[in-house]
């Protein structure tokens, strides 16, 4: 075990690159590794490795965006339906609060997309969650990955969403330095 590799790694997805692009979790709770073979086992991990978190507190996490996942958008806001529903904006409608900028400009100028004002960013707490997966106690546990390279969250809507997501945010790993791991 390396400790100088796994406090680079901690909390990150690798990829690694010298096999068949296998997908990798380190767990920042405990520093080992966990495979992510598909869907349904990354599905599994959100359940097994996932904190709890408030609205409040989730809401000072800038949402990411992952551009090369395609899902439907009814209404052309640039936001996925499914991600509309996780931020609880209206997938019906390109500005909820219908302030005249539509939700995804909104978001990315880290202005609120549900009524007035900017959201806030607490810089402490992004810290203390980077490489975490969060779920939202007082919504329908709805997951998050805070991605310890941008502090961002990642809505992971499902398995398969999941899974894709932990592969696009990846980081490229050796077979020889993710043997230096433990599972």
């Amino acid at each position: 075990v390396s400790t100088k590799l796994i406090e680079r790694v901690r909390g990150r997805i690798l990829l690694q690159v010298e096999n068949h692009g296998e997908a990798w979790y380190v767990n920042p709770k405990d520093d080992k590794r966990f495979y992510l073979k598909d869907g349904v086992t990354a599905y599994s991990l959100m359940r097994e490795a996932g904190l709890g978190i408030s609205n409040v507190d989730l809401s000072k996490i800038p949402v990411g965006f992952e551009d090369r996942f395609s899902d439907t958008d009814s209404d052309g806001d640039g936001l996925a339906d499914k991600l509309e529903n996780g931020l609880g904006t209206d997938s019906t409608k390109k500005d909820t609060d219908s302030d005249g900028i539509d939700d995804k400009k909104e978001l990315l100028a880290n202005s609120n997309p549900l009524g007035a004002g900017t959201l806030g960013s607490d810089n402490s707490l992004i810290n203390r969650l980077k490489g975490r997966i969060v779920l939202q106690v007082q919504s329908r546990g709805e997951a998050w990955y805070i991605d310890p390279s941008d502090g961002k969250r990642y809505y992971m809507r499902d398995g398969e969403a999941a899974y894709q997501i932990m592969r696009f945010r990846s980081l490229g790993i050796t077979n020889t330095d993710l043997s230096k791991i433990a599972e």
